[in-house]
């Protein structure tokens, strides 16, 4: 039974010894680490909002006055110029008109004459004369107006009226948008409105189309509202140009906006694998003598790769590029 004893005691005293002799070869093990240098430089933070495709320019026409549409000169679809007619009303009512007012101009100038011939106050005839060319100015107006032309270069896109329709004054007729400068309208969240500017460059993705196009912010609105009555987080909304236009873009497509914000102001950056972090403490690891030597460090933003560091280092200072789950303060190191 002694001699039992005796043996465990000897097995306990060499694993003790065994054990005490592993961690003191841990503890003496170098850490295999590799050296980055902090870049001065600048976070870039990337925006995105989605929105949808339109002409940049777009008109709405209106009928011009009551009456029937006498011709139509387009169709839906169809390319015009600016310049180009559109349609026109019937006008043989008011040509009519026109002939009799034109009659009554003469009438009121020649009594006008003859009263001032005879030495009888002006004020009357004077009044009836200009009262009858005003109604004259104002049906050649409207005989003019009859006759609707583009206002600009575009396509039909919505066509509201047939040849021979009885038209109200006022009422919708059709819209000639410019399909060859095309724009994204859309909107921001509240959090990133601040942050994008007028004339900021854009990229324009869309799952409809391949390619992604080019733009630029061209205007951002004063205001925040809810895109819709269910939304409960208020957006801005914003306008993107686009630089360029393509057979592949369609005005009504979805579109993303991504606008990549870099900010003036440069800090050293960091790899994201060289910090640890402790609680809300960040640290960084530098080697001295061949040790590591641990240096707390306030972070700022970061993306992917790298992390702002604006205290407790600078720009050219090398650091320890990862941190392993072996490497802490005052542990040996190997450069690699």
């Amino acid at each position: 039974m002694k001699k039992k004893k005796i043996i465990w005691g000897t097995v306990i005293a060499l694993s003790v010894v065994a054990l005490a002799g592993a961690n003191i070869y841990r503890l003496n093990k170098s850490v295999d680490v590799t050296l980055a240098k902090a870049a001065q430089g600048a976070i870039t933070e990337t925006v995105f909002a989605s929105g949808q495709l339109e002409p940049s320019a777009v008109q709405s026409y209106f009928a011009p006055g009551s009456g029937i549409v006498a011709k139509l000169e387009v169709k839906l679809g169809d390319k015009v110029k600016k310049g180009q007619a559109l349609y026109s009303l019937r006008v043989e009512e008011l040509e009519q008109q026109l002939r009799m007012e034109r009659n009554n101009l003469k009438i009121a100038q020649s009594e006008r004459d003859a009263a001032s011939k005879q030495g009888i106050d002006l004020t009357l005839a004077d009044l009836k004369l200009e009262n009858a060319k005003l109604t004259v100015e104002a049906l050649e107006k409207k005989i003019a107006a009859a006759s609707v032309t583009a206002q600009q270069d575009g396509v039909v896109t919505k066509l509201e009226i047939e040849q021979g329709q009885m038209l109200m004054e006022g009422a919708p007729s059709l819209v000639i948008a410019d399909l060859a400068k095309l724009q994204v309208r859309a909107n921001l969240g509240e959090l990133d409105a601040n942050k994008v500017k007028q004339d900021l460059a854009v990229n324009i993705t869309g799952d409809a189309f391949d390619k992604a196009y080019r733009g630029k912010v061209i205007a951002l609105a004063p205001t925040a509202g809810l895109p819709n009555p269910t939304a409960k987080d208020p957006v801005v909304e914003m306008i993107v140009a686009l630089d360029e236009s393509a057979a592949d873009l369609r005005p009504g497509y979805n579109a993303t906006v991504e606008i990549e914000l870099t900010e003036a102001e440069t800090h050293p950056l960091a790899p994201l694998s060289a910090v640890k972090r402790e609680g809300e403490k960040s640290y960084l690891f530098r080697v001295e003598k061949g040790k590591a030597v641990e240096v707390e460090v306030k972070t700022g933003k970061e993306d992917e790769e790298h992390v702002e560091i604006l205290e407790g280092i600078g720009a050219g200072d090398e650091i320890i590029a990862s941190v392993s789950k072996d490497l802490k303060a005052g542990k040996k190191v190997s450069v690699q």
